[in-house]
């Protein structure tokens, strides 16, 4: 509800507002979740992860308002791109930006 209370503040009473906000962060998690597969498997998966992304039904339903779980889905999937980036480069700057999304994460639900 403060997110929705701060797109409202920000850019009026317009539900087109919150329709494109709703896309946006669908349209990040699909980047994030197929950075996090190139981190793991390497480059040839980044594609077939963005297909796999796109097809999937949760990301074409946009209903007027945004959902908590849209929220949570783009946080974890930010907390896992972070994670498999510490993985890969072993970068404790990484891991501290995972750690504050898995908080973020609990925060939210």
């Amino acid at each position: 509800p403060y997110i929705l209370a701060l797109i409202f503040k920000i850019t009026g009473n317009s539900y087109q507002h919150i329709i494109i906000v709703q896309i946006a962060l669908g349209l990040i998690t699909l980047f994030l979740i197929a950075g996090a597969a190139t981190h793991l498997f390497g480059h040839a998966v980044y594609y077939p992860s963005m297909i796999l992304g796109v097809l999937h039904t949760g990301f074409l339903v946009y209903p007027h308002f945004i959902l908590t779980e849209t929220i949570l889905v783009f946080v974890l999937a930010f907390f896992l791109e972070r994670l498999c980036f510490f993985f890969k480069y072993h970068s404790y700057w990484a891991l501290l930006g995972a750690a504050f999304f898995l908080g973020t994460s609990l925060a939210i639900k």
